[in-house]
């Protein structure tokens, strides 16, 4: 049961982030031309590095935890050229991007929740009587 969740969350998380965030920086951008303030980009910049963290804490685990013997770069390359790479099969490169994939989602989630909900609870200045 629990598999399905993850991979039902991972697939939905991803193909959400693909196009959300995108969109998001290019809202983001739009008020900060018209705003003259960099505090819209707040948001879309604290998920994508929420993503970056969870995708590196992943990879971290993989290769200090497990000694995961690949490259980013080679780890890649395998899910697609499994002949290149015989001494891992091809399924255990695929999982552990998918690994990656949902840390990285978690990662970003987190980030934005964390964001609204300290902007929620922060008391507004006025800067006018």
């Amino acid at each position: 049961m629990w598999m399905i969740f993850y991979l039902v969350f991972t697939v939905t998380a991803s193909l959400v982030h693909i196009v959300a965030l995108p969109i998001m920086f290019a809202f983001s951008t739009y008020k900060v031309c018209k705003k003259r303030s960099l505090v819209p980009l707040i948001r879309p910049l604290s998920m994508a590095g929420g993503l970056v963290i969870g995708i590196a804490v992943a990879w971290f685990t993989m290769v200090f935890h497990y000694g995961w013997p690949l490259s980013l770069k080679e780890t890649f390359h395998a899910t697609v050229h499994s002949g290149i790479y015989y001494e891992l099969p091809e399924d255990a490169v695929e999982d552990f991007v998918f690994f990656m994939l949902f840390l990285g989602n978690l990662g970003a989630i987190l980030a934005g929740l964390t964001l609204w909900l300290v902007a929620r609870s922060r008391r507004r200045v006025a800067l006018t009587d």
